[in-house]
């Protein structure tokens, strides 16, 4: 039945994005920033990376926007005394208590130092009027890439993607919101203990993927839809012709007083299927499923003089494993709900929350595990941040009785 309700998802979403690509009247990054002249909690809500609605709309358009001198001649329109190059780095400690520990300890169980945890070189900008860019270069690589294309802006912009990711998965060039479903845009480090998406989605799975997909989005709505395949460009070869799955996202933003409120569906649905996509050398074809589907909430306001934000989703993936030869699942079969809060006291203090109940169903019984996370940040300055979080957990399908995070963010 998931499958059905994905590729008629799908269908509609498509039919609507190219409806929608129609001319409009036109009415972070730190090297956003520089492009823009704005301060980084312009396009952000309450902390680095959780969008709002401006930085929303600045993502729709392809990251084009800017106030810097431009170099413009016929068909030429560039970012003038700027280099649109960024660094950004997380430095964590991270203490584990496992469930079952004997012998002697070490990594986390001791408690280990990553430093850094990420280190990465960020090329990303406008490259024309109805271009932008965005590459993260580490380890000597371009593990994420996007080259976003807005053939429209205006009250509705509308355009077409491409992306190749290691560990993004297909939301990598065009999710707005911060419920979890983009590992990179999210309010809380220890992902997996806050958000479904990331529970279901990316454990054990690393999140590849490469595709080309079309958009469509206001400040009332947003669909995108990509035809992708589970590998990265960098590394992979990708020779699935036209045998692609396709991953959707839809979304109304309707604005309810002073809050800013979200209601989404997001899903994949068909299979990929290869020869040589993991450099195996093997001529056989390979077929990959991808059944996922995600519903998701979101809201953005302030009361009493803070900041509040609130997620809730939603996400059921897999299938039982197939018994074909060549053929396997991306995702085992799972489903999670999760609830996440962030309050932000000042502009530099918050507290945030979250809870994720998850349930394994690819056993013989089902293994239920439930998790919670506890935290906050102190911001230094708008770009560097003190993040520390501390997440339990029960029951049975549980590894560790509790984690200890302590991070340092920086982005300049």
């Amino acid at each position: 039945m998931r499958k059905q309700v994905n590729l008629l998802l799908a269908f509609v979403i498509a039919i609507a994005s190219i409806l929608l690509m129609t001319p409009a009247t036109s009415s972070a990054m730190p090297s956003f920033a520089r492009q823009t002249g704005q301060p980084c909690m312009t396009c952000h809500f309450q902390h680095i990376p959780k969008l709002n609605a401006f930085g929303r709309n600045f993502k729709l358009n392809g990251f084009t926007d800017a106030s810097v001198d431009l170099i413009e001649d016929d068909n030429l329109s560039l970012p003038g005394p700027m280099i649109p190059l960024s660094f950004i780095t997380k430095i964590r400690y991270v203490k584990t208590e496992a469930r079952n520990s004997s012998g002697v300890k070490s990594g986390t169980e001791r408690g280990e130092w990553q430093i850094p945890d990420e280190a990465a070189f960020m090329l990303s900008g406008r490259a024309g009027e109805h271009a932008g860019y965005g590459f993260e270069i580490a380890d000597g690589k371009v593990g994420n890439a996007k080259l976003v294309f807005p053939v429209y802006k205006g009250d509705i912009t509308a355009g077409f993607t491409l992306h190749t990711t290691e560990g993004h998965g297909p939301a990598t060039a065009m999710e707005l919101f911060n419920t979890g479903i983009l590992p990179s845009q999210r309010g809380f480090e220890s992902r997996r203990e806050a958000f479904a998406a990331q529970k279901v989605l990316w454990s054990g799975w690393g999140g590849k993927s490469t595709g080309a997909g079309v958009y469509a989005g206001s400040d009332m709505f947003m669909v995108y839809v990509t035809a992708w395949a589970p590998y990265w460009g960098v590394e992979d070869k990708i020779d699935t012709g036209s045998d692609m799955s396709i991953y959707y996202r839809a979304a109304v933003t309707p604005t309810v007083g002073d809050w800013d409120l979200m209601f989404g569906v997001a899903g994949a649905s068909g299979e990929t299927k290869c020869v040589e996509c993991e450099g195996s050398g093997a001529t056989v074809v390979t077929s990959t499923e991808t059944d996922m589907i995600m519903i998701d909430a979101q809201a953005q306001g302030e009361i009493g003089g803070m900041t509040l934000e609130v997620n809730a989703s939603w996400v059921d993936a897999g299938n039982t494993t197939p018994t074909e030869t060549n053929r396997r699942n991306l995702w085992k079969e799972a489903n999670a709900w999760s609830l996440a809060a962030s309050l932000g006291i000042t502009p530099t203090i918050g507290l945030k929350a979250g809870y994720v109940d998850y349930t394994d169903k690819s056993a013989a019984s089902d293994v239920d595990t439930t998790s919670v996370v506890l935290g906050g940040w102190y911001a230094i300055a708008q770009n560097i941040y003190i993040i520390p979080e501390y997440s339990w957990y029960n029951d049975e399908g549980r590894e560790n009785d509790n984690q200890l995070t302590l991070m340092l963010f920086m982005g300049f």
